[in-house]
Parts: C-alpha cells; sequence; structure tokens
C-alpha cells in the first residue's frame, strides 16, 4: 500500500504490505527493521497532510495505531497507554506469546498500576459499548490524549472527518474501550467508519500496522528524504557540540547506526 509521497525511502511501510495480518506475527517485523508504531497523532497529520497520490489510502483504511487498551486485572476499569513508553511490551507481542482466551496480552496488577495513562472507569466503559458517541466531553479528552495534546490539530481533524462524512462532530470519532482481558492494539476507523476507534484482538488476521522510519535516519534535501550517513551528522554537529561532551555524543549517535552503515 502506497502510503510516502513520492520520496526515495520508505518513511511510512505498512505491515504486512498488502492486505491484512494478525498484529502478533506483524509487530515483531515491523520493530526488527528499526522502526516506530505509527502514533494517532502521526495518523491525523497524515490524514491531513498527506498528497494527492497516497491520501486515499490513508483515508480509506483502518490502522492499528501505538495505543494500547489495557483492561485493569482486578476491576473492569480500562486505561489508554501510549504503546511507544513501553517498548518492554510491544516486544512480547510475537506469534509465541501466551494470550488470553480473548487475544490480548496477559497483563498483571502491578504493571497496570504502573503504566499512566488516559482511563475510563468501569461505568464509562458501558456506557460506551452502548453507545460510541456518548459521552461527548471523554471522548474530546480522549482523542486529546491521542493527539498528544495537541488540540489545534485534534479540532482540524474533527472539522475534516465531518466534512468529509457530511456527519455532524459530535457523530465522528467514536470510543470502544474493549473490557476484554489484557493489553491489546487501538485500531482507528477510515473515515468510512468515522474515524472511530476500539480496542482490538492481537490475534485474529485483521492487524494493519504502520511502522515509521528512524528519525534520527532521516533529514529532508531539497523536497527529498534522505538517509545522512553517520559522518554527515557527526561533522555537521561538530560546532554544535562543546568538546567535553564530544566523545559521549559520538558514542551515542553511533549506536543509531547500524555496523557497516556509515
Amino acid at each position: 500500500m502506497q502510503l510516502d509521497d513520492k520520496l526515495n525511502i520508505t518513511v511510512y511501510k505498512t505491515f504486512p504490505e498488502r492486505g491484512a495480518a494478525p498484529i502478533r506475527s506483524q509487530l515483531p517485523l515491523l520493530l526488527a527493521e528499526g522502526r516506530t508504531l505509527m502514533s494517532g497523532k502521526t495518523l491525523m497529520e497524515r490524514r491531513l497532510g498527506a498528497s494527492d497520490e497516497s491520501r486515499k489510502n490513508w483515508e480509506n483504511n483502518y490502522f492499528h495505531i501505538a495505543l494500547l487498551n489495557v483492561r485493569d486485572p482486578t476491576t473492569e476499569e480500562v486505561r489508554a497507554v501510549l504503546a511507544n513508553e513501553h517498548p518492554d511490551l510491544l516486544a512480547k507481542i510475537t506469534p509465541e506469546a501466551d494470550l488470553t482466551r480473548d487475544y490480548g496480552l496477559p497483563v498483571k496488577p502491578e504493571e497496570y498500576a504502573d503504566m499512566e495513562g488516559f482511563t475510563f472507569n468501569s461505568g464509562e466503559v458501558s456506557r460506551l459499548q452502548g453507545d460510541v458517541y456518548s459521552l461527548p466531553s471523554k471522548r474530546q479528552a480522549f482523542w486529546e490524549f491521542v493527539a498528544e495534546g495537541d488540540t489545534k490539530l485534534l479540532q482540524d481533524y474533527r472539522e475534516m472527518v465531518s466534512k468529509v462524512t457530511g456527519k455532524a462532530e459530535d457523530k465522528v470519532m467514536g470510543v470502544y474501550p474493549s473490557s476484554r482481558q489484557g493489553a491489546r492494539l487501538w485500531c482507528t476507523d477510515g473515515l468510512g467508519g468515522r474515524s472511530s476507534a476500539r480496542g482490538y484482538s492481537l490475534g485474529d488476521g485483521s492487524g494493519r500496522l504502520v511502522g515509521v522510519a528512524p528519525e534520527a535516519q532521516v533529514a529532508i534535501s531539497d523536497g527529498q528524504l534522505v538517509a545522512p550517513n553517520l559522518s554527515r551528522i557527526l561533522a555537521t554537529s561538530k560546532p554544535f557540540v562543546a568538546e567535553a561532551s564530544r566523545e559521549d555524543f559520538e558514542r551515542s549517535v553511533s549506536g543509531l547506526y547500524k555496523k557497516g552503515g556509515e
């Protein structure tokens, strides 16, 4: 699926490249390439800013985003958690993982307690499961969390979804927290589904992920996306890094590049 805008490297790559497949089989492939799972904020930005060439693919398809739907193991509370802040947990999502019977990744009470995020109490979960467009204030706060506090981006995105779908702004971007046990990823619908979000199984065949190329190896030059080599980064940064910190800086940056990729 084409998601890039005539760039000379693949910044946004779908896993799988065509169709859909279980998240548990695709996430390890994405991470093995050194890519980052696409966030909900990035999805909003791409749907608003992609070129005509790739916009329809962004708009028409659903995508699983870097947002965990985690059920409290001891109550019916559900928490949305920024997945990329928990790489250890993402690394556990593999074909061999011992998932719950509902295809969620088991989470211990102490693990849940340590996770910061956006919380739905049991009553809110029940209300939203009955009507994904209920609780407008709660939904607004949830989407602000997904947009990582960028309220202008969120408003621009909501207005776009409303315009494209012909639905009122309070009847788009519904929310359906999953109350099934364990951790799973949120899925954001295409515009045909009014860009609603729901917690989704890790095990069925409907997974569609997007891996984003590492920012540290990406730069813009003459409108083209290029991957600068290590030597160029070290040379360009030299005037801006104190001599006393130079060795530590070079060691840190070098670690971002695979051996032989200089």
